[in-house]
């Protein structure tokens, strides 16, 4: 099964529809080791096993097409990555407990427990680690320099979270809510 780790969409200026130069485009790559296509109406999507297949795909479109050809920022993408999930442990003041839960929430982190303790807040929550990198400086300036923070490893997102689509507003509400008050 080959990965498909990068993407690049890529339009025409005007003057030619788009679905139509994405057709004419994808059968043109479609002898290219290590590219994939996906026609749609707004151009050609290329997919790309590495960069540097995705530089000759590229390459090879803008001779053809020379200026009129308008390439968008490639953007990573990979179906079977596993995104690390981080257990994030904080111990704050009680008055810091809610700014903390704020910027965990802002982060994409899922609150699994907020208990008090002998004068201050555990809170406990799971989060993406690309979400929680720098965390450490936002809780510092947050309570002032007086929490206490654990970050390790939990286990790998397999895109189930991801794939099902975040929950609506009012459950999230709710389950926050009844999870942390």
């Amino acid at each position: 099964m080959t990965v498909y780790v990068l993407s690049q969409l890529v339009r025409v200026r005007a003057g030619r529809a788009q679905l139509t130069f994405a057709r004419e485009a994808a059968a043109a790559l479609a002898g290219l080791p290590g590219v994939a296509t996906k026609v749609s109406k707004q151009g050609l999507e290329v997919l790309a096993t590495d960069e540097d297949a995705l530089r000759t795909a590229i390459a090879w479109l803008g001779e053809r097409y020379g200026r009129r050809l308008l390439a968008f920022r490639p953007q990573v993408v990979c179906a079977d990555a596993a995104e690390p999930v981080m257990r994030v442990r904080v111990v704050t003041q009680p008055d810091y407990a809610q700014p903390v839960k704020r910027s965990l929430r802002r982060r994409g982190a899922e609150l699994l427990s907020a208990k008090a303790r002998e004068g201050d807040v555990e809170i406990v929550a799971l989060a993406p680690q690309s979400n929680i990198i720098g965390f450490g400086r936002e809780l510092t300036a947050i309570s002032w320099n007086t929490a206490l923070l654990e970050i390790v490893f939990s286990h790998y997102d397999r895109g189930e979270r991801a794939a099902a689509g975040p929950p609506p507003a009012a459950a999230r509400t709710a389950v926050a809510a009844a999870r942390l008050e």
